[in-house]
């Protein structure tokens, strides 16, 4: 990766902009797709299947802008559950934790453990050296999705235990979600010291470089409690993890969590949100979600947009928003329409 392109976004971390907002742009070619296994599992766990087919995808994509080819260690959304010894379920396209919650009673969270041996713990980090030891300058590997530590604990409780538990034992929560807080910073830990030696740098499922520790933050279960309720399970552990990390965004997913927002942007040392409306929901450019983002970019927090694939709804993303701290990540079919948003941003930008 080019100094130029650091540069950008060590302005984005600093909620500042250089030349223009941060426009992460990929344009793959049909060549780059490869068929899964037939073996489910092995689309997961063999990783020389995915070596090769990540190496396909690289070698037939053009990255753009700030794009950059990255690899992201996916063993599915929330994987530190398995890794504390949560069952897990493979598909074809995401794995599912906890279908038998294994917390049946709270002396159970005794068992709750980051071993070496655990299966998916092991498979993580032997899968992260591996991708590692090939990199070297030609692409960036990427932290696995660890989880918001609230959904880490539904997976283990299930979640309408849980919902109950946080009215008739409120303490017993809180103390799994330290427990669990500790549990996170030490597998992120252990990724982190692979990834910083092999990468000198960090980047996760949401693909923004950075050249210190960051994550994306989440708490897909908030969704579902008051905001009283999230002040006082959620909160304090998003603010550890802000404190843990040099750098984080919160991963704002779909309008069940918008109460919460006011109390996110609160947080000192989160950098900023990325708004995810949800199935069904208008686009990131719809008028309709646009109070949301000039309320997070009023507070000075970056705003995060993921997946804008048409260019005309980048290109009037990039009209109407700041590029102070600006985020975009898009995926084109062409690269000529691609070269038009990057012309046009340096414009709007001005």
């Amino acid at each position: 990766m080019n100094n130029e392109i650091k540069a950008k976004y060590n302005a984005f971390w600093k909620h500042d902009f250089d030349e223009r907002a941060v426009l992460n742009i990929e344009v793959p070619s049909p060549a780059s797709h490869t068929e899964y296994p037939e073996n489910t599992a092995d689309r997961w766990e063999n990783t020389t299947w995915r070596k090769e087919a990540f190496s396909r995808y690289m070698n037939n994509t053009k990255y753009l802008a700030e794009g950059f080819p990255h690899y992201w260690i996916n063993l599915g959304p929330g994987a530190l559950a398995a890794m504390l010894g949560c069952e897990y379920t493979y598909f074809p396209y995401t794995v599912w934790f906890g279908k038998n919650p294994m917390i049946k009673e709270w002396s159970d969270m005794d068992k709750v453990k980051l071993l070496p041996e655990n299966p998916m713990n092991k498979l993580i980090l032997d899968m992260t050296k591996e991708f590692c030891k090939t990199s070297k300058d030609s692409y960036v590997v990427c932290i696995t999705d660890l989880g918001g530590v609230m959904d880490i604990l539904d997976s283990f409780r299930g979640t309408e235990q849980l919902m109950y538990d946080m009215v008739d034992e409120p303490d017993k929560v809180l103390s799994a979600i330290e427990k669990i807080d500790n549990f996170w910073e030490e597998a992120f830990t252990q990724s982190y010291k692979i990834l910083e030696k092999a990468n000198k740098c960090m980047s996760a499922w949401i693909p923004i470089w950075c050249s210190k520790r960051w994550y994306p933050l989440q708490c897909d279960f908030s969704a579902m409690i008051s905001p009283d309720d999230f002040k006082k399970f959620v909160m304090p552990s998003l603010v550890r993890s802000a404190n843990f990390l040099d750098h984080s965004i919160y991963h704002l997913d779909g309008m069940g969590e918008l109460p919460h927002v006011d109390m996110l942007l609160s947080i000192d040392r989160l950098d900023g949100i990325q708004w995810v409306p949800g199935a069904g929901k208008p686009a990131l450019a719809d008028d309709q979600w646009f109070p949301l983002y000039e309320k997070i970019q009023a507070k000075g927090k970056c705003l995060v947009l993921f997946g804008v694939d048409s260019p005309s709804d980048c290109l009037y993303l990039l009209k109407n928003l700041s590029h102070k701290g600006l985020f975009i990540s898009s995926c084109f079919k062409s690269e000529e329409e691609a070269q038009e948003v990057i012309r046009k941003a340096k414009e709007y930008a001005k």
